[in-house]
């Protein structure tokens, strides 16, 4: 049996962007690892409903990508 990973994925973008990485963290969970979400603040909630759990980066996505 392989040892369990604890994975760190770090996403920084839009829903579009995060909700791939929050599929890929599920199924990483699912196979037995231990796994971390960072995102922005206004992601938490889709990240947690998810069962995942969630560590907060600073900042609005919005904001973001207003400024591009």
């Amino acid at each position: 049996m392989q040892p369990m990973a604890s994975i760190l994925i770090i996403c920084l973008g839009s829903r579009g962007d995060v909700v791939p990485y929050a599929a890929l963290g599920q199924a990483l969970q699912s196979a037995g690892h231990r796994l971390h979400l960072a995102t922005f603040e206004n992601f938490r909630e889709l990240v947690t409903n998810l069962g995942l759990d969630y560590a907060p980066i600073r900042g609005d996505s919005q904001a973001l990508l207003a400024a591009t």
